[in-house]
């Protein structure tokens, strides 16, 4: 099963690989940072997969982040229908759902 990273703002993140890692790096810290990072694994570990393990990390990578949006979503369902409804929180979920969305690449 794929490992989930918590990020410091309450995202989770599935990484495939350190790519992944490092485009949150990106994100989060600027380019600077990552291009730091990469050069500095420049001369570093080197993957190799076979194809099916590549496509079995890429299902387990995926399956996760579906989990991810649906607890997401029933996080946003129990805010619109609890007692207090409230906007901020609302708009906190699917922004949240928006960052894996956006994440993923589409």
């Amino acid at each position: 099963m794929a490992e989930v990273l918590e990020l410091k703002d309450g995202g989770l993140v599935t990484p495939v690989n350190v790519f992944d890692v490092l485009d949150i790096v990106e994100e989060y810290l600027g380019t600077d940072v990552r291009q730091y990072l990469e050069f500095y694994f420049q001369d570093g570990v080197q993957l190799n997969l076979t194809e099916s393990d590549s496509l079995e990390e890429m299902k387990d990578h995926y399956t996760q982040v579906l989990l991810n949006i649906d607890d997401l979503a029933e996080e946003l369902e129990k805010k619109i229908i609890g007692k207090r409804f409230r906007r901020e929180a609302v708009r906190n979920c699917t922004d949240q759902i928006r960052n894996i969305v956006r994440r993923e690449g589409v």
